[in-house]
């Protein structure tokens, strides 16, 4: 089950019009795995680190999160297109939503690939994330 912070980042990709226009659907971001059978383009999310603050043996806030946002697309342009979005939806964004206080979030940097096997463009966005729930 998505915690707080993970169903803010969902509300968010699901509710910014610039971005779910240019996806295969309204519907298509996936929390850290698509569906196989899924069309392109998607989006996959994932928290791939998470980092309390501790003073004196207690933590406290904000919470610091390393968010992975990733694009899958059929042609290198509307794998830039869709990351362009991604980028405007969450850097330097601040917002209360699903239970979760989202302080500021930072953008950290991007790599990307092409799956010759699957003909798939991936750009892998990294942004840093300061919460309190």
């Amino acid at each position: 089950m998505a915690g707080p912070l993970e169903k803010a980042i969902y509300t968010r990709l699901t509710g910014f019009s610039a971005l779910t226009t240019l996806l295969a659907s309204s519907t298509s971001v996936w929390a850290v795995l698509a569906s196989p059978s899924e069309t392109l383009p998607y989006i996959v999310y994932r928290t791939f680190d998470e980092s309390p603050n501790v003073v004196m043996s207690t933590a406290t806030t904000p919470t610091e999160a390393a968010i992975q946002v990733s694009a899958f697309a059929a042609t290198h342009q509307a794998m830039v297109d869709i990351t362009t979005q991604i980028k405007a939806a969450f850097n330097r964004w601040s917002a209360t939503s699903d239970g979760v206080v989202i302080q500021d979030t930072f953008y950290d940097g991007f790599n990307e690939r092409f799956d010759p096997v699957d003909s798939v463009y991936t750009r892998d966005h990294d942004f840093r994330f300061f919460y309190e729930e």
